[in-house]
């Protein structure tokens, strides 16, 4: 009976911890205080809000990108109510809010990407990069996954999956993008054409089981089971071509 009350509150006691861990964002309302951040932080993320009570769940948000990116970038909030002469001194009329980004000391560019934790770690780990290729509306029928995940599917589906593996910056890729896109699109509900970033360490699984050691690798299963690497052309008729 001891074990088990011990055992429970131990549990309780590591997701309270979880909960009330504290946040990295930094608030600011001082103009001086800005300006010491952005001199002496390399790559910020500034939030400014016309009342941080109506962005609420967007400033919760940044709480966990900033413990997230703890070390690698710095995650700021704005209240321009409270800040008023400070926001008036930037030309910051937040609508109810703006996202921008700073990267050494100067602004690099407004934020453009989802509004999730995970589509904000992305951008801040590469803030001069393309937008990933998950985010853009023209891959919405591309099925976007990673490694462990495109397994998993593998095992539920019966539909004919056609995986392409890419890295974000090869040109190859890129120029490929578009064709593999309409393809899903002419596809869609017939097979699943599948977009894996098998980058760096990413690609290790990959690599080792289907020998995907260039960029794109366009490789076709079936049933569960893969049955042949893709060479044929790589436009959207050449992929239709699989099935």
């Amino acid at each position: 009976m001891l074990l088990k009350i011990f055992s429970l509150w131990l549990l309780t006691s590591i997701v309270i911890a979880k909960k009330t861990k504290p946040s990295e964002q930094v608030q600011i309302t001082d103009l001086k205080d800005w300006k010491k951040e952005l001199r002496t932080k390399k790559n910020v993320l500034a939030l400014f809000t016309k009342d941080s009570r109506q962005s609420s769940k967007l400033i919760e948000l940044l709480d966990t990108v900033s413990i997230e990116m703890k070390g690698r970038a710095t995650v700021i909030s704005v209240d321009c109510t409270e800040a008023a002469k400070m926001c008036k001194k930037l030309k910051i009329s937040p609508k109810p809010h703006i996202l921008n980004h700073y990267k050494d000391g100067e602004f690099n560019k407004e934020y453009d990407r989802k509004e999730t934790a995970q589509s904000m770690v992305s951008f801040l780990q590469d803030p001069l990069g393309d937008v990933p290729w998950s985010e853009e509306e023209a891959s919405k029928d591309v099925v976007h996954l990673d490694y462990q995940s495109f397994k998993r599917l593998l095992r539920k589906t019966e539909l004919p999956i056609l995986t392409m593996f890419y890295a974000p910056w090869c040109g190859h890729c890129k120029r490929m993008k578009p064709e593999f896109n309409e393809a899903a699109t002419a596809m869609k509900g017939k097979a699943v054409l599948v977009g894996i970033n098998a980058d760096g360490s990413k690609g290790a699984g990959p690599s080792q089981e289907y020998n995907v050691t260039s960029f794109p690798t366009i490789l076709y299963f079936e049933k569960g089971a893969y049955k042949f690497k893709f060479t044929g052309d790589r436009t959207r008729d050449g992929l239709c071509t699989c099935f």
